[in-house]
């Protein structure tokens, strides 16, 4: 059974992460910040996030290590782009399912 305390915990620093990322990249409009647009962009293309993360050596064969190197930097750009587009919906209605729970197992959750 996951531990709810832990859960919810990591759910308060998903959006404080959320609101960090967005106020880094984002305008209060939600549109991108044109300051912070090249920088997306390359992280974007360093991260490979548009591509295929299967990669050749020059013998051919598939290269395992290209292949984690670059499913590590997808990684990275998949945590940015959540992080931007999580919405506080999705927060609430995972708070709320932990609370759910949390009274059906008479698990109290603390602050």
């Amino acid at each position: 059974m996951i531990n709810l305390l832990d859960r919810r915990r990591q759910i308060r620093r998903d959006r404080e992460l959320r609101l960090a990322f967005q106020r880094t990249f984002l305008l209060d409009s939600g549109e991108i910040n044109g300051n912070t647009e090249p920088v997306l962009a390359f992280l974007r293309s360093f991260c490979f996030a548009n591509l295929s993360a299967i990669q050749y050596g020059k013998d051919g064969k598939v290269d395992a290590i290209a292949m984690a190197a670059i499913a590590g930097r997808q990684e990275v750009w998949q945590q940015i782009y959540n992080y931007l587009h999580l919405s506080d919906n999705e927060l609430i209605q995972l708070d709320r399912w932990l609370q759910q729970q949390a009274e059906r197992v008479r698990e109290p959750l603390e602050a």
